[in-house]
């Protein structure tokens, strides 16, 4: 699963900077979808890593990474909505 996780995140990354770079309009539904999968995954290992481990608090500590990929965008979106306001 880890490098599925990992294959999501790349194919992510990749195809939201084809689409900063070419402008291409379908590639940002590409883009969204590979988010998405990213972000449950990430989910997935986090509960996966609770279960071998027996806390989330060392789940959180692992994957803390891509959460903060994951939460980031939204953070900032807030952020940025509350300046402009």
């Amino acid at each position: 699963m880890k490098r599925l996780h990992e294959l999501f995140g790349f194919s992510w990354f990749i195809s939201a900077l084809i689409n900063r770079a070419c402008r291409v309009n379908w590639m940002d539904y590409i883009a969204v979808i590979f988010f998405f999968l990213f972000a449950f995954s990430t989910v997935f290992l986090i509960y996966s890593h609770k279960q071998e481990a027996g806390s989330y608090k060392q789940a959180f500590k692992k994957y803390s990474g891509d959460l903060f990929v994951i939460l980031f965008p939204f953070i900032a979106w807030i952020i940025v909505t509350i300046i402009d306001a």
